[in-house]
């Protein structure tokens, strides 16, 4: 049984070598038994092969997907469940847009509200001896277009329909004896041939493997991942050891990694990762049709460039004193590829008492080849480049309070650099939280609380208001439903003008604040549904 529906999953996705076309606006397109595009909003794929007047096949016929979506809410897929055979696997299959696809953040991983228009098919389960295989694929045709003004659609309206697709993609994800995990993720895609009415579209492949290799030697894992963009020879790699030493006290790591991406391979012109052929779909300035919808794992990458690493971790207890000590040596600064400055990292996290100090101290060792003064500047480069960060914290103290649980804490950070511009810089934050749960009226667990800062930065007109705070209300009610209410006093929180560390000034105050991203001057109402 499970050989049969792995033969009708290849199936399916093997039509996809054929042709996409798509139906008039508003069209009522007769099937067998039933039919597409109708008040009853039938979905559905109508796949015609028909002879020509010659009585020949031509070479690719016409593929027709029908679905309803009511004006641009929605809704964008239907999910089957269920097995395509008797005593079959139960299996998600999904038609329309939206899908569901994560297979690789190199190849395919969609962004949640994706336009890309398809079927995915998954996960299929087998276990053959020492070997567990997780199967899922996934048939591309299209993208929607939908205009600000569009209130309805019905059927397959071809003025809604983006540039042709035929694009094939397929995940398998294998652990080998509970010690490899081998997870290999496929895009096939098609691009128009122009000029050729012989050959209608090119086929080129995207790759990517990643692998993971557990205590073979006791201890030791080991990480690697290789990915390849057949139509540009694109390429990136990298692996990486870890090694506990002494359990639970001392690990050890390195790492290589590097990638490569031509502008023009056949004259090695180097180029940039941020291309179609990378990104894949069908217009890669928008993230909501191309198939890697997160670029950051591709970026972080290629900004290293060709680089090595190595690295511990110590982790000591002495008395009432627990501490974790990394060191860090890299051969590529992470801001610039192609940038070979050496960079040393120090950190030391201590916690006692429940009193938390953690410091980090960064050396950037220049040399003649620095580049990319924009994104990572220094001053003088027959000097190193220095950063240092601290971050201090004190228990949560209980107050003496009947009707509320209330708590205080203090903060302090300092942030300084030398190098990046004419002046050393720093900035120093020190900071109260006091935050008070207690029942009100009908309203379990409300929480009121506020962060009160003073603002001391080394060049005093960077800021407005050196006194700022962030204040907040959460409430989830007994429906799910969860209720956050911010208030943000100071411009400051918003200003993104560069500082310390070449960062945002709001990048300072991550701790006097409630969210990541609450960088604003204002009031912030959220509401979140339960799904």
């Amino acid at each position: 049984m499970r050989k049969i529906s792995l033969v009708l999953l290849t199936t399916l996705l093997v039509l996809a070598l054929s042709v996409s076309a798509f139906a008039a606006k508003k069209v009522k397109y007769p099937s067998a038994e039933w039919e597409f595009g109708d008040d009853k909003g039938q979905w559905g794929l109508v796949y015609e092969l028909f002879y020509d007047s010659e009585g020949e096949f031509p070479e690719e016929g016409y593929l027709k997907p029908f679905y309803k979506i009511n004006g641009k809410n929605g809704p964008w897929n239907i999910t089957v469940k269920g097995a395509y055979i008797e005593d079959g696997q139960e299996v998600d299959t999904v038609f329309g847009a939206r899908l569901p696809v994560n297979y690789s953040p190199y190849i395919a991983k969609f962004d949640g509200k994706s336009r890309i228009v398809g079927l995915s098919v998954g996960t299929f389960n087998y276990e053959l001896g020492p070997v567990v295989l997780a199967l899922q694929g996934g048939w591309m045709f299209s993208h929607v277009t939908l205009a600000d003004n569009v209130d309805d659609v019905e059927g397959s309206p071809n003025d809604f329909f983006g540039p042709r697709m035929n694009d094939i993609l397929l995940d398998v994800d294998s652990t080998i004896a509970d010690v490899l995990d081998l997870d290999i993720a496929l895009n096939r895609y098609s691009v128009p041939v122009a000029g050729d009415p012989d050959k209608l579209y090119d086929y080129y492949y995207n790759v990517a493997a990643e692998a993971q290799l557990t205590d073979v030697v006791p201890g030791l894992t080991l990480t690697g991942l290789y990915a390849f963009y057949s139509q540009d020879k694109d390429w990136l790699y990298e692996v990486t050891a870890d090694y506990e030493v002494i359990p639970e006290t001392l690990w050890l790591r390195a790492g290589h990694r590097n990638s490569m991406f031509w502008e023009d391979h056949e004259n090695e012109v180097e180029g940039t990762w941020n291309k179609p052929s990378v990104l894949g779909g069908p217009d890669a300035s928008d993230g909501k049709t191309r198939y890697i919808a997160d670029t950051k794992p591709i970026e972080n990458l290629y900004k290293r460039g060709n680089s090595i690493n190595v690295g511990a971790t110590y982790k000591f207890t002495y008395d009432v004193l627990e501490a974790e000590l990394k060191a860090d040596y890299d051969t590529t600064n992470p801001k610039a590829r192609g940038d070979l400055d050496d960079l040393v990292s120090l950190s030391l996290n201590t916690t006692a008492l429940d009193f938390e100090l953690n410091q980090k101290f960064d050396v950037l060792l220049l040399d003649d080849d620095t580049t990319a003064r924009d994104s990572a500047p220094v001053l003088d480069g027959a000097k190193n480049r220095l950063d240092y960060a601290l971050d201090f914290y004190t228990p949560q103290y209980s107050l003496p309070v009947d009707f509320a649980d209330v708590f205080v804490q203090g903060i302090v950070n300092f942030d300084w650099d030398k190098n990046y511009v004419a002046d050393s810089r720093y900035h120093a934050i020190a900071a109260v939280e006091v935050g008070a749960t207690a029942d009100v009226w009908r309203l379990p667990n409300l929480y009121l609380g506020g962060i009160f800062a003073y603002d001391m930065p080394g060049d005093k007109d960077l800021i407005k208001n050196p006194f700022k705070f962030a204040l907040i209300s959460k409430y989830d009610a007994p429906n799910g439903i969860k209720f956050r209410l911010e208030y943000l006093s100071s411009v400051d929180y918003a200003t993104t003008t560069k500082s310390v560390h070449n960062d945002d000034l709001n990048a300072r105050y991550d701790d006097i604040r409630y969210y990541g991203n609450s960088k604003f001057h204002g009031v912030r109402l959220s509401i979140g549904f339960p799904l």
